[in-house]
């Protein structure tokens, strides 16, 4: 099996619901065992967590915890950046990425 390129990195997970952290997290390690991975389930403790250490991919969710913020601050620091959502995004949402 290949390895991971996300061994030995280090990955932010933000997301506002435990089990959706749970989940990314058994994933994301099930991979890359050697991932260090840094959960905040607010969007305070994402940012207190992005100012204090470097990451090397954020995991977001968009509606929960502010994304469309967190992503600006992650793209400020170069932070490469996976979005998800369990909620249909419409037209309006898309449009603030830009």
């Amino acid at each position: 099996m290949k390895e991971s390129a996300l061994n030995g990195k280090r990955v932010l997970v933000v997301d506002d619901e435990s089990d959706v952290l749970d989940s990314l997290e058994d994933l994301i390690l099930s991979d890359a065992p050697q991932c260090r991975i840094d959960r905040a389930a607010t969007h305070a403790d994402a940012v207190a967590k992005m100012n204090a250490n470097r990451y090397d991919l954020a995991v977001l969710d968009i509606m929960g915890i502010d994304g469309f913020d967190l992503l600006r601050k992650t793209a400020a620091q170069d932070i490469p950046v996976v979005m998800l959502t369990a909620h249909a995004l419409n037209p309006e949402a898309l449009k603030k990425i830009h």
